[in-house]
C-alpha cells in the first residue's frame, strides 16, 4: 500500500509538476519514521536524475537491515545511494564524521 507521501508524489509527477521549486540542486526530504521517505526519495531521484545521500543514523551501520527500513535491493539498483552500510555496529559515527562523509558524497555526486 502506498503511503500518503507516495500517493501525493504520484499525483504531482503525473501532472508534470514538482513538489518544490528547488533553488539549488540539493533537495532534502524529511519526515517521521515509516512515512515513506525512502520510496519517495527514490521516485524523486529517478524523476530528476539524482542520487540519494542517507541521513538515517541506523542505516549507516552494516547489519541493521530490518529495523532501519533500508532501501530494497531493486531500489539500490535504480538510484545511486550514499552513506548506507558505512560502519560496523561496533564503530563510532558522530555528527562531525557524518558531516564529512555527507560533504564528500555530495561532492562526488556533483562531480559526476
Amino acid at each position: 500500500m502506498a503511503s500518503v507521501l507516495e500517493r501525493e508524489l504520484d499525483l504531482t509527477l503525473s501532472e508534470e509538476k514538482t513538489l518544490v521549486t528547488p533553488v539549488t540542486d540539493l533537495l532534502v526530504l524529511t519526515g517521521p519514521s515509516a512515512s515513506g521517505k525512502t520510496a519517495a526519495a527514490v521516485r524523486l531521484a529517478e524523476h530528476f536524475g539524482g542520487a540519494l545521500v542517507g541521513a538515517n543514523s541506523v542505516q549507516m551501520y552494516r547489519g541493521f537491515d530490518i529495523g532501519a527500513c533500508k532501501p530494497k535491493p531493486g531500489e539500490l539498483c535504480d538510484v545511486a545511494h550514499h552513506l548506507l552500510d558505512v560502519r560496523e555496529a561496533s564503530e563510532l559515527l558522530d555528527a562531525a564524521e557524518f558531516a564529512r562523509l555527507a560533504d564528500a558524497a555530495i561532492a562526488e555526486i556533483e562531480a559526476a
